[in-house]
């Protein structure tokens, strides 16, 4: 639950209300900002794993592999083919419905592929924070991607953002949780 809060709450609403007090507010195409979804979701996933005990990115990383299959193969297949990472069939069962759902006929490669975006924009979120010092403030300057972050500072450099209180109570620990999350999931090394 607080990892769900973290990451509706702490990432998602948070981020929203400091986008409404830019000045490219509802501007973005305007003011050239690119697709803010992978960096979005995969802030907010990383943040959902700090308060957990085990802080593994396999949901998120299967989910990836679950689009990467779909989009290759029909429902069948993508089931079949998921059972060395899911042997659970229920959830083998939901997780392929997940990825062809909306497709008229689910024998065809192909399906919904927003899932992609929550486990690459956990690796590209936490190389910046890294690069970053585990700072997450530039980041809460509103609903943009990696990569329009200084251009949104520049737009707005005196812009106090609100932040997380799992960053303001202490953001030593947070660097603390990500270092953690980058040792147990490999990251740190692959970066």
């Amino acid at each position: 639950l607080i990892g769900a809060l973290y990451h509706e709450i702490g990432t998602h609403a948070i981020r929203r209300v400091n986008y409404e007090k830019q000045p490219w507010y509802k501007k973005k195409t305007r003011y050239g900002f690119i697709s803010y979804l992978e960096t979005e979701e995969g802030l907010a996933t990383l943040h959902s794993l700090i308060p957990k005990s085990f802080p593994l990115a396999y949901p998120a990383a299967r989910q990836y592999i679950a689009v990467a299959l779909a989009q290759q193969h029909g429902f069948a297949d993508t089931y079949k083919q998921l059972q060395k990472y899911i042997q659970d069939p229920e959830r083998r069962w939901k997780i392929t419905f997940r990825q062809k759902r909306g497709i008229k006929d689910t024998s065809q490669a192909g399906g919904f592929s927003k899932d992609l975006l929550y486990f690459s924009g956990l690796i590209k979120v936490f190389s910046w924070l890294q690069d970053h010092q585990y700072n997450p403030t530039q980041l809460y300057f509103g609903k943009m991607a990696l990569e329009d972050v200084e251009h949104a500072v520049e737009l707005n450099p005196d812009f106090q953002p609100l932040l997380p209180s799992f960053y303001l109570s202490s953001p030593k620990k947070y660097a603390q949780s990500l270092i953690k999350i980058g040792q147990e999931n490999f990251f740190t090394e692959a970066l």
